[in-house]
């Protein structure tokens, strides 16, 4: 049978499964995370190398369709689950191997034929696999189709920011409208009680007469929190601040500096929070006591000709991981220092970052977005893909 082919509604098997839930998700379920017997099963039967292998080998049938509000995926029958079932119920029992497996995961045909977006006229649509490279392959575009579509939004905000980047950037130097003030925050907490804030950091930006830009970097370490250290869970770099010395502040005088910071009594245009991943950090700085409700956050920032009322006012929280996505077009989460691998960010002399001192994690903050602020990704959302999409 050619790939892809639809087939006869009376030949498809009634239930199916997401093959992304038994490859991700039921390793995952409470009842084997902690499972060493059970980790080594999933290892030999239930990745992308192995299932296969589990399930009789090539040639393998698999189905792709589409689940109301989802992308086309790949999907399993139930009579093809049923055997992984059957050959962990070997290992613990089948009480407890049928209950690893979340019954919501169970998907009828009904459901399938229902998500499929109007006029696409494809079903479900049967795959009959012969290489690992054929499923691979396949498995990959349907991925890459998923990730454009899901992060168009971010993608506009990064061309809107973007906008109002350049915007300003020239007419600052020009002297028409007063600067902006962009500044990066990074926090750190204890590794055994996330409530316990060790370290702070900040990085300032200001835009210079040739047009280029100019960083200014703080490490702030709490006082009260000075002898909790990290080190098992999470890196601990306290001591490893690269752009001056670090200082130590109780936190009264530390929020303090912070909130002047924040909200500089001299600024004369906008002021813009760079986070990276701003959940952790929101959390933490409220925790302070400093005030972030006055910031928009992922705002779809005002372009040109409305960019002259961002230039004068507004407080906008930016997420530079939103803003990445929005640049590689890939939905999952990045780490800091992924983003700066990809984009080319590294120290002035070469030398190699110290991740997690968060001084040096604020300016590679500022640095990524600096970075993504001049980043080609073309016209629309739909333009070519950018350096570096695979697929």
């Amino acid at each position: 049978m050619a790939q892809g082919e639809p087939r006869d509604e009376q030949e498809l098997p009634e239930v199916f499964v997401q093959l992304k839930y038994v490859l991700f998700s039921w390793p995952n379920t409470p009842l084997l995370k902690r499972d060493g017997l059970a980790r080594d099963w999933f290892k030999s039967h239930s990745t992308m190398t192995t299932f296969v292998d589990a399930l009789g080998g090539f040639p393998l049938t698999v189905y792709e369709a589409t689940l109301p509000g989802l992308a086309r995926e790949l999907f399993l029958s139930q009579q093809q689950v049923d055997v992984l079932i059957a050959d962990l119920s070997n290992l613990m029992g089948p009480s407890r191997a049928r209950a690893s497996f979340k019954e919501t995961a169970f998907r009828k045909r009904s459901e399938l034929v229902k998500g499929t977006p109007s006029g696409a006229g494809q079903g479900i649509r049967t795959h009959v696999f012969h290489s690992q490279e054929e499923l691979e392959r396949r498995f990959g575009e349907l991925k890459d189709e998923d990730d454009w579509h899901a992060t168009t939004a971010h993608w506009r905000e990064l061309k809107r920011a973007q906008s109002a980047w350049t915007f300003c950037r020239d007419r600052v130097v020009r002297g028409e409208i007063g600067e902006p003030h962009y500044v990066a925050v990074d926090v750190e907490t204890w590794e055994r009680d996330h409530d316990l804030i060790t370290e702070v950091g900040i990085a300032c930006l200001r835009f210079a007469p040739n047009g280029g830009s100019q960083f200014t970097t703080k490490h702030y370490v709490v006082a009260e929190n000075a002898d909790k250290r990290n080190g098992r869970y999470c890196p601990d770099a306290r001591d490893h601040f690269q752009f001056g010395q670090s200082t130590v502040l109780p936190r009264e005088h530390l929020v303090a500096e912070l909130s002047t910071i924040l909200t500089p009594p001299t600024a004369t245009g906008p002021s813009v929070l760079l986070l990276h991943d701003h959940r952790g950090d929101v959390n933490s700085l409220t925790a302070l006591g400093l005030d972030l409700n006055r910031f928009e956050r992922n705002p779809l920032m005002p372009e040109p000709p409305h960019a002259p009322d961002y230039a004068e006012r507004g407080s906008f929280l930016l997420d530079t991981q939103r803003l990445y996505s929005g640049w590689s077009r890939r939905k999952r989460q990045v780490r800091l220092e992924d983003a700066c691998k990809s984009l080319n960010v590294a120290l002035p002399g070469g030398d190699s970052l110290a991740y997690h001192n968060s001084g040096n994690d604020a300016w590679a903050t500022l640095a990524v977005f600096v970075k993504l602020m001049d980043a080609p990704i073309g016209e629309t959302a739909d333009d070519s893909k950018p350096a570096g999409w695979t697929r």
